[in-house]
């Protein structure tokens, strides 16, 4: 029943309520109850105009949370790719060091330890103690970009919450306006909701191949 015809019922039963010939109504609990019911259909009313309200802003924040996933996510595709370019500049450099070494071993060995060369040596070790603790931060820089990952997840778990109260809101508006209901259903999505960065694995998984391929194209000891 529509708010129309709520009122015409209500119009109707408070003429049918009954009057004396003094003009009184004689039955004081119908017209309180009609009067009751008139405040409750104006309060349902105003609910409908606010649930309509709701339900035009939540495809726009929906629509938002998609952005902010898609931006994270190439911000972190571009900061994957830096990392992938410092690790292999860094297997390029690890090679290098390693034929110096192998150099500088033959050169000594040929000169019969003649020459000193500690301090070379020290060097090359410096160095590559450097470039091992750029190597490790990098791997934590992979490690850390789970974050985008994570937030992608939390915001399908979030549009996927929104998009069923818009259904909802959207029966609720059909039920109390005699609307004609559209058929929608909830499309289920695949994401975590719980997702962090522990049980996060699609990158540590991809940090997990990049470092497996450096070390298995470079003799690094």
């Amino acid at each position: 029943m529509g708010n129309i015809d709520i009122r015409e019922f209500l119009q109707n039963l408070e003429k049918k309520g009954g009057k004396t010939k003094g003009g009184q109504y004689t039955d004081l609990v119908l017209g309180s109850l009609v009067s009751f019911v008139n405040s409750v259909v104006e309060i349902i009313e105003e609910i409908g105009v606010s649930i309509k309200e709701s339900s035009s802003e939540v495809p726009k924040a929906k629509d938002q949370l998609e952005k902010i996933t898609q931006e994270t996510e190439l911000a972190a595709n571009n900061m994957l790719d830096i990392v992938e370019k410092i690790l292999s500049n860094i297997e390029a450099t690890n090679n290098n060091i390693n034929r110096i070494r192998r150099g500088l071993k033959v050169f000594i060995d040929s000169k019969g330890n003649l020459i000193d060369f500690n301090s070379e040596k020290r060097y090359l070790k410096e160095i590559q103690t450097y470039i091992d603790e750029i190597q490790d931060y990098s791997y934590s820089l992979l490690n850390s970009l789970q974050f985008q990952d994570i937030t992608a997840q939390q915001i399908r778990s979030a549009n996927f919450i929104l998009n069923s109260i818009r259904i909802q809101l959207n029966n609720l508006l059909s039920n109390l306006y005699n609307i004609e209901k559209k058929k929608e259903k909830i499309e289920k999505e695949d994401f975590d909701y719980k997702a962090t960065i522990k049980n996060s694995t699609e990158r540590q998984s991809l940090a997990d191949n990049i470092v497996e391929n450096i070390i298995k194209s470079s003799n690094i000891k």
